[in-house]
């Protein structure tokens, strides 16, 4: 299952510079004059449609390399699940799954956009942590559930799980995320170090595999 970790991780990461490299390249190539208040009226007209155009650029890149990572996702965190919970992997499978996230993924990336643009500064680091550690805990369920019935009933049944046998995840999930803030603060702390910060990767790779074969004995004992 680490195996499909990392792969994921590296086509991600790859998937990720080529889009900052294509809007590096298109922005470089934008000629923004030093005196904008000085353009005539024609000037600055062709100004806002080469401003427009990349604009509208980004944001169809931005798209394209969301949807490119749902269906990298959707491939080895399919497989990865179907292994945890000792399910056959196919193409119907990989079909629903890659639909579930297709619904799943954008929902939490426009909730953190709202908190984005929303929220006060000040706070904004805390409110999307939380999001993030709710969006954590709710689709490990849904996963469990979802690799073992394959249908939309389990996103009900996630909820369901999530709000009323939240005791069940309490203490695991505290160890989970203490081993990975352990994981996290020597990785931070050796990025110089490439041997070490290899060696780290792959064991924090391991227990991301550890975890999920954790949490499917969870959701299963609660099921």
């Amino acid at each position: 299952m680490a195996f499909y970790d990392l792969l994921f991780y590296l086509i991600s990461a790859f998937i990720m510079y080529l889009g900052y490299k294509n809007i590096e390249k298109k922005a470089s190539a934008f000629d923004l004059p030093e005196n904008i208040a000085a353009l005539t009226i024609q000037q600055a007209e062709n100004l806002l449609v080469n401003l427009r155009g990349l604009f509208f650029l980004i944001i169809f890149l931005a798209i394209f390399l969301i949807l490119l990572i749902i269906l990298s996702w959707s491939l080895f965190k399919g497989l990865n699940w179907c292994i945890a919970s000792k399910k056959k992997f196919n193409l119907k499978f990989f079909k629903r799954f890659l639909l579930l996230n297709l619904a799943w993924i954008p929902i939490w990336i426009l909730l953190l956009f709202f908190v984005i643009i929303g929220i006060n500064p000040d706070s904004i680091l805390y409110f999307i942590m939380a999001i993030l550690a709710i969006a954590v805990y709710l689709t490990n369920i849904l996963y469990a559930l979802y690799t073992k019935e394959s249908n939309l009933k389990a996103v009900k049944k996630a909820f369901k799980i999530a709000l009323t046998k939240m005791h069940f995840f309490v203490i695991p999930y505290i160890i989970m995320l203490t081993i990975a803030y352990v994981l996290l603060k020597i990785l931070i702390f050796n990025l110089q170090n490439m041997p070490l910060l290899t060696a780290l990767i792959l064991i924090f790779t391991i227990f991301i595999a550890w975890s999920r074969l954790y949490i499917v004995e969870i959701v299963d004992s609660v099921t």
